[in-house]
């Protein structure tokens, strides 16, 4: 999947990494926690240090890298501290915790980066952003545990798609104080105004190539956008003109079930409507429920001006 991909990232920068779904992103990251085996003749250098290739299974810890990804590795019905130790308990061959003494130190590293989390608290408990803040922080508390690496590098692989807006700034924050304790971060995302604003310096891969590294400060978002995509692209052109649509075909009204709590929509003949929103926010329930294929607790689906009661619908009736 990768061709003759170069990537380097300095001490105490934020690197973006970007690149359409398939452009090796996932690929890279998987190599450099032992998941993948690169071809013959890659070269791995960690703090000016060369590391053999392909790395074995946990070598990553070693090297001082930590990983956040997506779905962020939280185990929801333990603790905060179960969550904050699970790595040592994964690792290490303890048969003591010392657990007041734990949530003494953890209380102090939550105080140190300006967090109000409850050891005690089941992650269950939380919200989205602390979940996604627990995460960095515990791949960043793992760094500094680990003795005699070479660097301190966090790799978060996409941690933002869970977050409103209004919290992604919050994760911002606690990144800029880690890279601030002498970390540095690789930041893939798929968000080019998130990249522009937390980054340093991007490197955008295409087709498993790299396609081009900028400045960030210095870039603006259509040359990224031109990397991503391999050719210039006018947004405002692309824009669909306005348009006249005929009557109401579909009506979606007083949707509930899954994460969908009181949904409706209005669908005119020859309209593209989109739906979408954060991972979890229930817009991929919609269409599940409105097909039958999960059960609505309640809701109206009209078609033509026949309506059906979603909470009896199963795939058949409809």
């Amino acid at each position: 999947m990768l061709s003759d991909v170069t990537l380097d990232v300095a001490r105490g920068e934020v690197h973006g990494l970007l690149g359409q779904n398939g452009s090796g992103k996932s690929t890279l990251i998987k190599i450099l926690a032992g998941f993948h085996a690169p071809d013959t003749g890659a070269r791995l250098f960690v703090g000016g240090q060369p590391v053999t290739l392909p790395l074995p299974a946990g070598e990553f810890r070693k090297l001082g890298i930590a990983f956040v990804h997506q779905h962020l590795g939280l185990i929801p019905s333990m603790t905060v501290l179960e969550n904050l130790l699970v790595g040592e308990h994964a690792t290490e061959s303890r048969w003591r915790i010392d657990w007041r003494g734990q949530a003494r130190r953890a209380k102090g590293l939550f105080a140190r980066f300006g967090l109000s989390l409850d050891p005690a608290a089941p992650v269950e408990q939380l919200s989205s952003v602390e979940r996604a803040l627990l995460a960095i922080l515990r791949a960043f508390d793992q760094l500094e545990q680990a003795q005699g690496t070479l660097t301190n590098l966090l790799i978060l692989d996409e941690p933002t798609p869970f977050l409103p807006a209004k919290d992604v700034g919050r994760l911002f924050d606690l990144v800029r104080a880690i890279v601030a304790q002498g970390a540095s971060v690789i930041f893939v995302s798929h968000d080019i105004d998130e990249v522009s604003e937390i980054t340093d310096r991007v490197t955008v891969l295409r087709d498993g190539q790299v396609a081009g590294s900028l400045d960030t400060r210095s870039a603006a978002k259509s040359q990224i956008i031109e990397l991503i995509v391999g050719r210039s692209v006018d947004l405002a052109a692309m824009r669909p003109p306005a348009r006249t649509f005929g009557d109401e075909v579909a009506i979606i009204t007083g949707l509930r079930g899954g994460a969908v709590k009181d949904f409706s929509l209005r669908v005119r003949a020859g309209e593209v409507v989109g739906l979408t929103g954060l991972i979890g926010s229930g817009y991929d329930d919609v269409v599940s429920l409105c097909f039958g294929a999960e059960q609505a607790q309640a809701g109206f689906l009209t078609l033509s001006g026949t309506e059906r009661d979603l909470s009896q619908a199963t795939p058949t009736s409809l």
